[in-house]
């Protein structure tokens, strides 16, 4: 960090004064000096420019003009430079002692601005203060302290200019600070307060009296627990109970992230930070459609920690998702020669790889759903076969451990008859086989979360692809099923109320919600308006 060589850098947030006006001749010049650290980013050592003016007083006023632009020029600079060395710690509240260390060390810098420039001069190429810049010295303090008691009279230690300031100094000393937390509010007020105390310190100076500067103290900030990955992932997960396999997608998204943070803390990450990761991710190569799945991953996850306070702000609250055209889906529904095709192959089959496809075929369910099946979940009543959609759900309300079923929205449970054509097919003769409590198709393993599903479609997906050598993209060699059930229901006349009861969509208004839904006497003979393509 450098160390100015001016009052007006340290006192002055404002910049309406300045003491870095030389005169020679009669025309009046702005000169500063660039600090070591910056000069070959700025690429000169002193800064010389002519005011054009013959008034000390309109020179004032165009050297604090210069001295803001220059400020803001070093600023950028020193950004550019801290930016390549260790990340900054960033942190919500600080300790009292902390604070306290703080406006010390800025107390000390205060003062000692102000002996730099009495050795020095206000350009630092004198020895001593000459007689026209000690009485300029003498004006600039009266006007300070008049501009720094009133900002204390009229509440403005929040004010843009003296934030600025704040999160300046804050910087200097390795700090990033929530601008919300309660430590910045102290920090603020302190930093006005000391400026206050140090500008009668400077006028005791001027008017020859000791004050001497207090010897640099190096800040040792205590310790505080980070926010890491583990413990945003666990905690979320604890409170959330989300399924594994989302725990592992998000964490993986989340991790992805962190190392974007090139080894700052997940606490430090600011709403920019997300913006350019997005940016980052596009320009990379990942779809709209993937980095909108991450933002909206870590949108969950910030703010679970917004929530529970761990973070001051959730980073990714006003991310936008990455826009694009809604597209029609281009997938679409199996034909019935396709259909023939791809039932043939799976007869010829064993356990789950014949009865999966067979079953979406005839009902419409998701594949997860049908490769679940447990042999308790095909009952009979009334004269009626049919399955149930369910989830393994614990006393305590937690998913099982082991093996796992579930479904995709509250209204895929569901009760769905089995038409006569899957019964004839032979179905119901391998549902009595299996013993009860036992699953239906056991030759389709688990995965690693416990769910048959993601087992079941990737080999239902070479059966169709190798097998029947059904190539084209348009086909979802198991969601196709269930667009080509959706059509055959409408083309059968069903309302669409009756058919989202058997596929467990999500429809309608806020009526829907109410009852239990058609009975299974109902929705039996409304199955089997659907006309079946002849497989033999």
């Amino acid at each position: 960090m450098f160390t100015p060589l001016t009052v007006t850098q340290w006192c002055d947030p404002d910049m309406s004064l300045v003491s870095n006006v030389v005169r020679r001749g009669a025309v009046y010049y702005f000169r500063r000096r660039v600090p070591p650290q910056i000069q070959s980013i700025i690429g000169r050592a002193i800064i010389r420019e002519s005011l054009q003016t013959r008034e000390p007083k309109e020179a004032r006023r165009l050297a604090a003009e210069r001295n803001l632009h220059w400020e803001r020029r070093f600023s950028e600079a020193e950004k550019r430079l801290t930016s390549q060395d260790a990340p900054k710690e960033h942190l919500e509240e600080l300790s009292e002692a902390d604070i306290q260390a703080v406006v010390a060390d800025y107390r000390r810098v205060l003062l000692n601005a102000d002996e730099q420039v009495r050795l020095h001069g206000l350009g630092g190429t004198h020895n001593g203060l000459p007689d026209h810049q000690y009485d300029l010295l003498t004006e600039a303090y009266e006007d300070i302290e008049k501009f720094v008691a009133s900002d204390i009279a009229r509440g403005r230690q929040l004010s843009n200019s003296r934030m600025w300031r704040v999160d300046m100094e804050l910087r200097a000393r390795g700090i990033t600070l929530s601008h919300k937390s309660k430590s910045y509010e102290r920090i603020a007020v302190e930093f006005l307060n000391t400026t206050a105390e140090c500008v009668q310190l400077w006028k005791d100076r001027h008017a020859g009296k000791v004050v001497r500067t207090p010897a640099p103290q190096p800040i040792a900030l205590q310790s505080r627990p980070k926010l890491t990955l583990e413990d945003l992932v666990k905690g979320w997960k604890l409170e959330r109970k989300p399924k594994e396999k989302t725990v592992d997608t998000f964490e993986g998204k989340l991790r992805n992230f962190e190392e974007y943070l090139e080894g700052r803390g997940l606490e430090t990450a600011t709403a920019e930070d997300a913006s350019n990761w997005k940016a980052a991710r596009l320009e990379a190569g990942s779809s709209q459609k993937s980095v909108a799945n991450d933002i909206y991953a870590l949108k969950a996850l910030f703010g679970w920690a917004k929530d529970e306070h761990k973070i001051s702000e959730n980073p990714f609250r006003d991310t936008k998702v990455p826009s694009s055209k809604r597209k029609r889906s281009t997938k679409r529904p199996y034909t019935d020669d396709e259909t023939v095709l791809v039932l043939r192959a799976a007869r010829s089959r064993k356990g789950g790889m014949k009865w999966i496809p067979w079953i979406n075929a005839t009902m419409g369910v998701r594949v997860a759903e049908a490769a679940q099946l447990n042999r308790d979940d095909i009952k009979f009543h009334s004269g009626i076969w049919y399955a149930d959609i369910n989830e393994i759900i614990n006393d305590d309300g937690e998913e099982s451990d082991g093996e796992t079923k579930s479904v995709k929205t509250d209204n895929s449970t569901r009760l769905i008859p089995i038409p006569l054509g899957l019964q004839a097919e032979g179905f119901i003769e391998f549902v009595k086989s299996v013993k009860p409590g036992q699953p239906l198709f056991p030759d389709i393993k688990p995965d690693t979360y416990g769910s048959r599903g993601g087992t079941a479609s990737k080999r239902i997906c070479r059966l169709v692809r190798e097998t029947v050598a059904i190539k084209d993209k348009r086909i979802a060699p198991n969601h196709s099923f269930r667009h080509r059930f959706k059509d055959l229901c409408r083309n059968a006349g069903l309302t669409e109320e009756v058919h989202d009861a058997l596929t467990g969509h999500d429809g309608g208004g806020e009526g829907r919600k109410y009852g239990l839904g058609f009975m299974i006497e109902f929705l039996a003979p409304a199955i089997e308006k659907l006309k079946w393509v002849e497989i033999d």
